[in-house]
């Protein structure tokens, strides 16, 4: 009830939204298969095996660790909390397929139980295995090196290279350059968090495509509100390549900006333009 009425309330702020990125209601039929999916995405066994691959990654790095859940739910008297958490968890990703499926950060939802069914497997080897207490140490020193291995491993697993992309450090460096701070910009492909803007401490709005430029009234309002200056940017290389590694998806192409311009913008003044990031004025 309580995630029903705040959609309730983030839908009625998204219809007052002047220019929103992306309609996010389920009025929008594009939305509603991204948060939900269908029966064929739900059929379709290659999107289970990614899906559990990456979750196989994000909860346990190593998948050799997997073997201690299953010790601790073969073992006498499993712990049934852990259980129903999971089983709430599938639930969820059954509603939710597209959504869960399509992320790491969704597989979060299950980390709890998976942390105590481990837990609970490691207390069971500890009590019946007796050792001393220099076997002890020695034993417990070998499950903390372990899980850092498995650590490191998971995080690979889940690209955090990623993180260290240096691909928008050059980006932001160059819209840096040829903008002002009191410039407001008009960005396409910066992300979701205006990593760009961030960046730069530059004011501005982030927008799919410039399809929305083509409408007059729209232009007009943006120049308006003083919105002067336009950034287009392509997909990072490094993004792209950790993609295309994806099983199904070798014959993935990056994604480059101008695959968003439209006519209009073609004839707007360049200050800078290379195949990663186009910088223009809005005349």
């Amino acid at each position: 009830m309580v995630f029903l009425v705040w959609t309730r309330y983030t839908d009625k702020l998204q219809a007052g939204a002047l220019f929103p990125l992306v309609d996010l209601r389920l009025s929008n039929p594009e939305m509603f298969f991204w948060y939900f999916g269908d029966w064929q995405y739900r059929l379709t066994p290659g999107n289970w095996i990614k899906g559990g691959w990456r979750i196989l990654n994000c909860l346990f790095g190593s998948f050799v660790l997997v073997g201690l859940a299953v010790v601790a739910l073969c073992k006498p008297q499993p712990l049934r909390f852990p259980l129903c958490l999971l089983v709430g968890g599938g639930i969820t990703t059954m509603v939710f397929s597209h959504l869960v499926l399509h992320h790491s950060h969704y597989y979060l939802m299950l980390s709890p139980a998976v942390a105590l069914i481990c837990a609970s497997a490691f207390l069971w080897l500890k009590d019946t295995f007796p050792m001393n207490n220099r076997k002890e140490w020695i034993f417990t020193a070998m499950v903390g090196l372990l899980l850092g291995l498995s650590l490191v491993q998971g995080m690979i697993g889940m690209k955090i290279v990623q993180t260290f992309d240096p691909y928008f450090r050059k980006v932001a460096s160059q819209v840096e350059k040829y903008t002002s701070a009191s410039d407001k910009i008009l960005i396409q492909g910066g992300g979701w968090g205006g990593d760009i803007l961030i960046r730069t401490n530059r004011s501005g709005l982030s927008i799919w495509s410039t399809r929305v430029l083509e409408e007059p009234a729209n232009l007009q309002k943006l120049k308006d509100l003083g919105y002067n200056k336009l950034v287009m940017i392509s997909e990072s290389p490094l993004l792209q390549a950790i993609q295309v590694t994806n099983p199904g998806d070798s014959e993935r192409q990056r994604q480059l900006y101008q695959a968003h311009r439209t006519a209009l913008v073609n004839n707007w003044p360049v200050l800078y333009q290379t195949e990663d990031v186009v910088i223009q004025e809005i005349p």
